[in-house]
Formats: C-alpha cells, structure tokens, sequence
C-alpha cells in the first residue's frame, strides 16, 4: 500500500494541554522526510493538519494517549495494573 503521509500525535493530559504534539512526516519509497511539527496542538490545529493533507492517497495516524486520566494526579488505575503484569512477567522469566 502506497502511504503519502505519517502523522505522530503524542496526546497529553487536561492540565498540561501544551505537551501535546504532533509530527508530520511525507512518506518516501524508502524513508520518512519532516516535514512540519505542532507543539502544544489543540483539538481544532490536529483536525485542520489531517484534513487539509488532501491526498488520494492513505495517510498513516500513529496516536499515543493516556489510557486513563487521573484528575488526582498518580497513577492511573490502568498504569497500575500495566506495572503490575510487567511486573509479574519479569519474574516469570526470571525462573524459567
């Protein structure tokens, strides 16, 4: 499958709205060429950066998003129990 673009975007939490970023990359036979990067991306600047690529071809969207948000701050849930289950898997190995 042919790919024009690759887009990165790396989504932060409500309380730091400006760590939020996104990478655009033109899609070469044998590489990947920067072209443009957005730091501190709002919702409206992610959505306007995709829809304005207007190409036939597919473009790949790579999203990297908390699984959870903990208004608290900490752990999430869900990063707790990924933590722990690494965990447990480590010292699986570790005995076999």
């Amino acid at each position: 499958m042919k790919v024009s673009s690759v887009i990165g975007i790396d989504l932060s939490g409500p309380r730091n709205l400006a760590d939020t970023c996104v990478a655009v990359f033109a899609a070469q036979p044998d590489n990947l060429s920067f072209q443009r990067a957005i730091h501190g991306a709002s919702d409206q600047q992610i959505y306007h950066l995709v829809s304005n690529l207007g190409t036939a071809e597919p473009v790949v969207v790579g999203i990297d998003a908390p699984l959870s948000y903990n208004p608290a701050g900490g752990d999430r849930p869900s990063d707790k129990e990924l933590r722990r289950l690494e965990i447990g898997r480590a010292s699986c190995r570790e005995r076999v």
